[in-house]
């Protein structure tokens, strides 16, 4: 019963696309996997153009997730007890709708420590929209109020707080402070301060590996995480 991290990519991307940029020799997903060797790490793929989303009705963040949460549930869960999910752009929206399926069929209950990370996920939804081409964005992504409704739901109950007391799932989320298209939509998923890191790079960048010194986004991922894991083995001894 190890540990697992899975990447979720974002919009418009390939799987390791978006996980390092054409200087670095690592990517976020090899870097981790070599600073953590004994956490197994994989990728979820999936068709992330404009063009699919926009010329299948049928292909939704709810339908994508809903494919998500069928690898966990398949190919991940009769492995390993835990479970950590990276997912950059929309790829944290994807990661909440999997994660939140999961828990309403029971197939995460025995997964501790269960942790996600979002890298400038667009949380929100402009119900009142702050721009029309922001409005027309979602909808072509066929992501609807509804379903965001659903996810924010998830987040509170079980990242916040419990019956018991006690967030049944560790959240983070790295924040973008340039502006773009994802910064009216809620990327802090109103956490707290203390579960929010700012930084200083693009929202694109944000996931771009770059090898030498910090990078500050994988500093917090991994730091974060290896921390988790510490825990828990604290409390499984």
């Amino acid at each position: 019963a190890g540990a697992v991290v899975t990447f979720v990519h974002g919009l418009g991307s390939k799987p390791r696309e978006p996980w390092g940029s054409q200087t670095s020799n690592h990517t976020f997903v090899t870097r981790l996997a070599a600073d953590l060797p004994g956490m197994a790490v994989a990728e979820f793929s999936y068709d992330a153009s404009i063009d699919r989303f926009a010329g299948d009705d049928d292909y939704s963040v709810e339908a994508v997730g809903a494919a998500f949460a069928e690898v966990v549930r398949s190919e991940l869960l009769a492995e390993f007890a835990t479970l950590a999910v990276v997912g950059h752009c929309i790829g944290g929206p994807i990661a909440i709708t999997g994660l939140r399926m999961l828990c309403a069929d029971g197939s995460l209950a025995k997964v501790r420590p269960l942790i996600l990370f979002l890298l400038d996920a667009p949380l929100g939804l402009p119900e009142e929209g702050p721009s029309d081409l922001l409005a027309g964005l979602i909808a072509i992504l066929n992501y609807p109020a509804s379903a965001g409704r659903q996810n924010f739901t998830f987040l509170e109950q079980t990242a916040l707080r419990t019956a018991s007391g006690r967030a049944s799932m560790s959240v983070y989320a790295i924040v973008s402070e340039a502006e773009s298209w994802v910064t009216k939509l809620c990327p802090d998923g109103g956490l707290p301060d203390s579960r929010i890191c700012r930084v200083d790079l693009s929202h694109t960048e944000i996931a771009q590996f770059e090898s030498g010194g910090h990078f500050a986004p994988y500093d917090y991922v991994f730091s974060r995480l290896r921390k988790e894991l510490a825990a828990a083995i604290r409390l499984s001894g």
